[in-house]
């Protein structure tokens, strides 16, 4: 992934993915780190934007 990444720089080329995919995939993390310490469902609602 990260080579691809680093291509993308070389050559100009779009990353597969955008900053908005990568922000919610950071969001999703940080929500089943929170269920798992709470011990409890977390709704997307309270992990910030």
């Amino acid at each position: 992934m990260h080579e691809s990444f680093l291509n993308c720089i070389k050559t100009g080329k779009p990353p597969l993915t955008d900053p908005v995919a990568g922000k919610e995939s950071i969001r999703i993390g940080l929500a089943a780190e929170k269920a798992v310490k709470e011990s409890r469902w977390i709704e997307m609602a309270e992990i910030p934007a």
